[in-house]
C-alpha cells in the first residue's frame, strides 16, 4: 500500500503566564507518536509563556532528529514540573506573589510593587534564601533543560523552524527571533518572556525588549510568510493554541474582573488581526487575485484550539503568576484532554487517507458560475485528483486511475467515471462515466459507507450511507464537528426512492438535495432545485450509475457450487472463500433465479427475502466454506435446471494500520 504524505502543520502558542501550562498539555498530545506519524510539524512560534512552550517542544523535535531516546515532549513537561513551586518555601513565596498581585489589582497596596526596577533588591534576597535558585532565575532554569551550545549542531535545513516574539521597548517595533538565523539564544528567550511588571527589559545589542503582548501574541504571520518559509516547509494547516478566551460569560463589574478581561482582550488583539489577514489571503488565493511570488503558494487552513472557559473558572489575572503544582498539573491535564478531542477526528481522516491513497477530490473554484453543474468528489484507490477551472475544464493533477487498477483483493473498487456538461474530459474517460460514490471509514461506526459529497468554496458537507440504510450529515471539524441523523432509509426494495434534504447555504440561501435510489442496477441524482425559502437558490444536477459497487471479475475467488437435492425440493449452495487476507462478513444470497431448459425462469426468493449464510473467514491453509439451502415451492420445481443466477451481498473486511478494520459494502450478481 502506498503511504500518503504527512500533512504539514505550523503551531502558534499564545502567551499567558502560568496559564500556558495548558499549552504544554496540548503540545504534549501533539507530540505523541500517533500525531507525528501523520503530521509533520514544520514550524512553531510563541510569545512569553507560549514562547517557552514552543521553544521546549521545538528543542525536543530537533534533538530527536539526532537521538530518539525520549519522546520530544519530555523536556517540555520536565520544565513545567521544575517551574512549579514544589517546596514549602517556594509555595509560601508563590502565595505572597499571587496575593500581592490581587491586592494591587484591588488597590490595597501601591503600584510600586509591580515595578521590577524598584524591588530588584527584594528579588535578590529571595534568590539567596530559596532552596532552588533556578526557581527565581529563569535563565538558570532554561539552561538546566536546554543545552544552548548544542543548538548549532542540531539545527539543519530540514529542522522545524522556531519563531519567538518580542517588542522593542524604544522603537515599538516587533522583533521575531528566528532559529534559521541562529537567533535562539538565552537572551532572546528571556526577552520573549519579559513581562513588563515582573522583569526588566532585556537588552540585546543596542535594543531593549519586552514580551510582545501588544505586538504579536503569538507570532503568526512569520509562519505563513512566503519570503521566509521555503516551499518544502509551507504548512498545509496552522494550529493556534489560545489561552485567552475570546468571549466571556458576563459583564465584568469588579476591578479584578475588569483587569482580567482587559488582559484577555489585549492578548487577543494581534491574534485576530493576523488570523483575519490569513483568511483574506486564502480567499484571494482561491479567487486567483494574487500574482507574482504569492501566486505559487497554497491556502493555509486555520484551526484554533481555545481553552474552554469552564477550565478557567475561579482563575483571574493574578492566577497567571500562580506556580502552585496543583494549578500547573491541572492545566497540563485539561490541555492534553482538550487536544486529544481536537486531534481525534483529524487522525481518523488521516487514517482513511492512508488506507485509500491516493486522495481524490475535485476542487471547485468559487468563480464557477452558479449555472454550472455541482461536482461530487470521491476518495478511493481507483480515483483521481482533478481541479476544475472557472471555465469548467478538467485538469488532472495526479495520475488518472480507472477502477480496475486498484488492488482487487484489498480494495473492491467502484468503476468510477466522470461527467460534466460542456466540460472537457480527461483522456480515456468515457462520456457516460460519472463520479459519484466513495468509501469512507469513521472509527465511531467502524462500518463501510457509501458517501455522496458536495464541496464548494472550501466548505464540505457529506451524506453517509451506512450499509445502505442510514443517512448521516457531517460538517465542520475538530470539536466543532456535528453529526445529525437526517432520516432512516430502511431496506431498499424494487422501485425508485426519493430523499430530499434541505440545508442552509449562507444568509437567506438554501440547498435542496434530492437522492433517487433504486434497487439493483441503480442511479443516484443530486440536484439543487429553486424553491421559495426566503433566498436565492440555484439548480445543479449530477447523475451517476451504478449506485452499488460491482465486484471486479478478479474477485471471483468466491466460488459457487449449486446442486439440487435428490427430491429436487431444495437448491443446495456452497460458497468457497479463496481470499488470502480478507474476510467476507454477513454473506447473504439476496436473489436466486432458476432458468429451465425451455428458457423459462423462476425467482425462488421473494422480494425482500434473503438467505443468510454467515461469515467467511480469510483463507488459512485451506479455503473456508459456507453452505446453505433454498427451499423450492412445488410450483417452482423445474423439470430441468439449465442455469442458476445468484445475487449476493456482504462486507469484505481488511485490516487498516492495526487501528480499526475497514469494511466495504460490495454487491455481485449473475453467478
Amino acid at each position: 500500500m502506498k503511504k500518503r504524505k504527512k500533512g504539514k502543520i505550523a503551531i502558534a502558542c499564545q502567551g499567558g503566564g502560568s496559564h500556558a501550562a495548558f499549552t504544554a498539555g496540548v503540545l504534549k498530545r501533539f507530540l505523541q507518536s500517533d500525531v507525528c506519524d501523520r503530521y509533520e510539524i514544520v514550524s512553531l512560534s510563541g510569545t512569553s509563556g507560549g514562547g517557552l512552550c514552543s521553544l521546549l517542544a521545538w528543542y525536543g523535535l530537533v534533538k530527536n532528529q539526532q537521538e530518539t531516546a525520549r519522546e520530544p515532549y519530555h523536556q517540555l513537561i520536565d520544565f513545567w514540573e521544575d517551574n512549579s513551586a514544589n517546596h514549602l518555601w517556594e509555595q509560601y513565596l508563590n502565595y505572597l506573589t499571587v496575593q500581592s498581585c490581587r491586592f494591587y489589582d484591588k488597590g490595597i497596596i501601591p503600584s510600586y510593587i509591580s515595578n521590577p526596577y524598584t524591588w530588584g533588591g527584594v528579588q535578590e534576597f529571595w534568590q539567596s534564601v530559596t532552596p532552588r535558585r533556578e526557581y527565581l532565575d529563569l535563565k538558570k532554569l532554561l539552561e538546566k533543560h536546554i543545552n544552548f551550545s548544542q543548538l548549532p549542531r542540531l539545527i539543519n535545513s530540514s529542522s522545524p523552524r522556531l519563531f519567538l516574539g518580542a517588542v522593542n521597548v524604544i522603537s515599538g517595533e516587533s522583533k521575531i527571533f528566528d532559529s534559521r538565523q541562529n537567533e535562539i539564544e538565552i537572551d532572546a528567550i528571556l526577552a520573549s518572556a519579559a513581562i513588563p511588571t515582573l522583569f526588566k527589559a532585556v537588552e540585546i545589542g543596542d535594543a531593549a525588549y519586552w514580551d510582545s503582548l501588544f505586538a504579536e501574541n503569538p507570532p503568526i504571520l512569520s509562519l505563513v510568510d512566503e519570503q521566509i518559509i521555503p516551499p518544502e516547509q509551507w504548512p498545509d494547516e496552522l494550529w493556534v493554541i489560545q489561552v485567552n478566551p475570546r468571549a466571556c460569560d458576563s459583564i465584568p463589574r469588579t476591578t479584578p474582573e475588569i483587569l482580567d478581561r482587559r488582559n484577555q482582550l489585549s492578548g487577543n488583539l494581534s491574534l485576530y488581526q493576523s488570523l483575519e489577514l490569513i483568511e483574506k489571503t486564502n480567499r484571494w488565493l482561491q479567487k486567483g487575485f494574487l500574482n507574482g511570488d504569492l501566486a505559487g503558494i497554497s491556502p493555509v487552513q486555520v484551526r484554533q484550539l481555545e481553552i474552554k472557559r469552564s477550565h478557567l473558572e475561579g482563575l483571574d489575572y493574578a492566577s497567571k503568576f500562580d506556580r502552585h503544582p496543583s494549578l500547573i498539573n491541572h492545566l497540563i491535564s485539561v490541555g492534553f484532554a482538550q487536544a486529544d478531542s481536537f486531534v481525534e477526528p483529524l487522525l481518523n481522516a488521516r487514517d482513511l487517507e492512508d488506507i485509500l491513497y491516493p486522495e481524490s477530490r475535485v476542487n471547485i473554484n468559487s468563480d464557477i458560475p452558479e449555472s454550472d453543474p455541482a461536482i461530487l468528489w470521491q476518495i478511493g484507490t481507483s480515483s483521481k485528483r482533478l481541479k476544475v477551472s472557472p471555465q469548467g475544464v478538467w485538469t488532472p493533477e495526479y495520475n488518472y486511475y480507472i477502477g480496475s487498477d486498484a488492488d482487487p483483493i484489498k480494495y473492491p473498487s467502484l468503476p468510477t467515471i466522470i461527467t460534466a456538461p460542456d466540460a472537457e474530459k480527461p483522456p480515456g474517460v468515457a462520456s457516460t462515466d460519472c463520479l459519484n460514490i466513495h468509501f469512507r471509514l469513521y472509527r465511531d461506526y467502524q462500518e463501510g459507507e457509501l458517501t455522496l459529497s458536495y464541496h464548494r468554496d472550501g466548505l464540505g458537507e457529506d451524506w453517509l450511507f451506512l450499509d445502505g440504510i442510514l443517512l448521516i450529515r457531517i460538517w465542520g471539524a475538530g470539536e466543532n464537528q456535528k453529526r445529525q441523523t437526517e432520516l432512516q432509509l430502511g431496506s431498499l426494495s424494487e422501485g425508485e426512492h426519493t430523499i430530499t434534504l434541505t440545508t442552509a447555504k449562507g444568509k437567506g440561501k438554501h440547498r435542496i438535495y434530492e437522492f433517487k435510489l433504486a434497487a439493483g442496477v441503480s442511479s443516484a441524482t443530486v440536484s439543487e432545485t429553486p424553491v421559495s425559502l426566503g433566498g436565492e437558490t440555484s439548480q445543479k444536477t449530477v447523475t451517476s450509475q451504478p449506485l452499488l459497487a460491482e465486484l471486479p471479475d478478479s474477485l471471483d475467488g468466491l466460488n459457487f457450487a449449486v446442486t439440487t437435492s435428490e427430491d429436487r425440493s431444495k437448491l443446495c449452495l456452497e460458497v468457497t472463500n479463496s481470499y488470502l487476507n480478507a474476510d467476507v462478513l454477513d454473506f447473504r444470497v439476496v436473489a436466486a433465479e432458476v432458468i429451465s431448459s425451455p428458457g423459462e425462469s423462476v425467482q425462488v426468493l421473494e422480494e425482500g427475502e434473503f438467505l443468510s449464510l454467515g461469515n467467511l473467514p480469510a483463507k488459512d491453509s485451506e479455503p473456508s466454506k459456507l453452505t446453505g439451502e433454498i427451499i423450492l415451492d412445488a410450483e417452482d420445481e423445474p423439470a430441468k435446471i439449465e442455469t442458476v443466477k445468484i445475487q449476493y451481498s456482504g462486507r469484505v473486511s481488511v485490516s487498516g494500520r492495526g487501528r480499526d478494520r475497514l469494511k466495504l459494502m460490495v454487491n455481485k450478481g449473475d453467478h
